[in-house]
């Protein structure tokens, strides 16, 4: 969840809105619904914060073992 000021480990509470994320597979960014900032991790890799997107970061870096391309619907506004 992102509202913001930190990101926070939240339940999904289904109504999306800050909750909201979109995986890009090919830059492997998880990117903000609302504000469109990338999820990053710090350098010391004890907290999760925003950033403005960056392909030259690595700390906005994410992948994810069991994801499924082809479950995408890339024309959705939210899967």
């Amino acid at each position: 969840d992102y509202a913001g000021d930190d990101v926070i480990l939240y339940p999904c509470h289904g109504s999306k809105g800050n909750q909201y994320w979109q995986y890009d597979h090919d830059t492997n960014t998880l990117k903000h619904g609302a504000s469109k900032w990338c999820l990053a991790i710090n350098s010391k890799k004890d907290k999760l914060l925003m950033e403005e997107c960056n392909a030259e970061q690595p700390r906005q870096r994410w992948r994810f073992q069991t994801f499924n391309p082809s479950k995408v619907d890339k024309d959705s506004e939210y899967p």
